[in-house]
């Protein structure tokens, strides 16, 4: 009997170059949903146009509203030791909201979200944890053709 695959992640933006999808937790959290759902209107849609454009275009050039590269780290599931980036869309109007997200293949896949201003540290290791836990949640069946490997 075949293994079966991995739980599919729910998306929040399809697009021709990627998709974005939300994090999910064993518990079925997503905290990055949970965050975009606290939010107000402006905020929101700010968000989904950032959301639309990296679906279409692939890329945000703007480092004002796009990082693609703040903190790399590994997780290790069970004798898999994999090397994850963490990006960050931001939004700066208002007072200011972030969004920690890591790429696994053509899926953005947001971690968690925090306002400017909040702890840089602490939030960084909240999404490392929700990474890993993620991807262990995610990870394909031994032997399949998918790596899962999420180094940009």
């Amino acid at each position: 009997m075949a293994p079966s695959p991995p739980p599919q992640r729910e998306v929040a933006q399809r697009g021709v170059l990627r998709d974005i999808v939300y994090a999910q937790l064993p518990d079925g959290r997503q905290p990055a949903k949970e965050f975009i759902a606290s939010l107000g209107v402006k905020d929101r849609m700010s968000f989904t146009s950032l959301f639309l454009t990296m679906a279409e275009h692939g890329l945000i050039r703007n480092p004002s509203k796009f990082r693609p590269n703040i903190d790399k780290f590994h997780c290790q599931t069970g004798d898999i030791n994999r090397k994850y980036v963490l990006a960050e869309f931001k939004i700066s109007h208002g007072s200011g909201q972030r969004i920690f997200a890591y790429l696994n293949g053509r899926q953005w896949v947001l971690v968690s979200g925090f306002p400017k201003g909040a702890s840089l540290e602490s939030e960084m290791s909240r999404a490392r944890r929700i990474v890993c836990a993620d991807a262990a949640f995610h990870q394909p069946p031994p032997n399949s053709q998918e790596t899962g490997d999420a180094i940009v």
